[in-house]
């Protein structure tokens, strides 16, 4: 997969996340599980080939003072690859209809949209396979999924709550937009805080 990030031109950020992100993730989006389209288009690429520390993604306690779990192009792939086309083939990730999405302020006035958060929704549908078997360049083992064994009788889906947090850096802008370099998903509600700004959306 090429890690060049020229082509898709966002209006914005949130042009990104809507345009974009979600219109990979949700199952109603025009890219709906086209992983590699989001990687390119999305996503910035590798900050360094050998060594990277960007992009990243990081869920529920990838979200805390420890760092994402997923770094670089390769486990961020892996991480939605698995989401969205193995583990669970059917799922669906969108942001909650007619809710504000936050914006970052430097000043608690003036959006500056390096970090968006938005109220989200994660519809799992059923378990189809184990979750990120370990492999010779990845292990990202986590209870209690990775010990559940698919059966299509005793499987269950789910709708989760989810707080997505995106932000962006200028260093790999394109045309007109960002390049999107971190997601963190949170397993709760979005809250606004002084320096995140609810504004409605246009």
């Amino acid at each position: 997969m090429s890690n060049s990030h020229e082509a898709f031109a966002f209006k914005n950020n949130t042009d990104a996340i809507n345009s974009g992100f979600f219109d990979v993730v949700s199952s109603s989006g025009g890219h709906y599980k086209q992983i590699d389209w989001l990687m390119q288009n999305v996503f910035c690429p590798n900050d360094d080939n050998t060594n990277p520390t960007m992009p990243t993604v990081g869920i529920a306690a990838g979200a805390d003072p420890k760092g994402p779990q997923f770094v670089g192009v390769e486990q961020v792939t892996a991480l939605f690859t698995a989401l969205f086309t193995t583990t669970f083939p059917k799922a669906n990730f969108y942001a909650v209809p007619k809710t504000p999405y936050c914006y970052s302020s430097s000043d608690g006035q003036k959006i500056d949209g390096n970090t968006i958060i938005v109220q989200a929704r994660l519809d799992t549908d059923l378990l189809q396979e184990r979750w990120l078997p370990t492999t010779s360049t990845m292990n990202f083992y986590s209870l209690p999924l990775s010990e559940i064994d698919p059966d299509p009788k005793k499987s269950r889906t789910a709708t989760v709550p989810a707080c997505a947090v995106f932000t962006f850096n200028g260093s790999y802008q394109n045309s007109t937009a960002w390049r999107l370099h971190g997601s963190l998903v949170y397993g709760r509600q979005a809250v606004a805080s002084e320096s995140c700004l609810p504004t409605s959306l246009a």
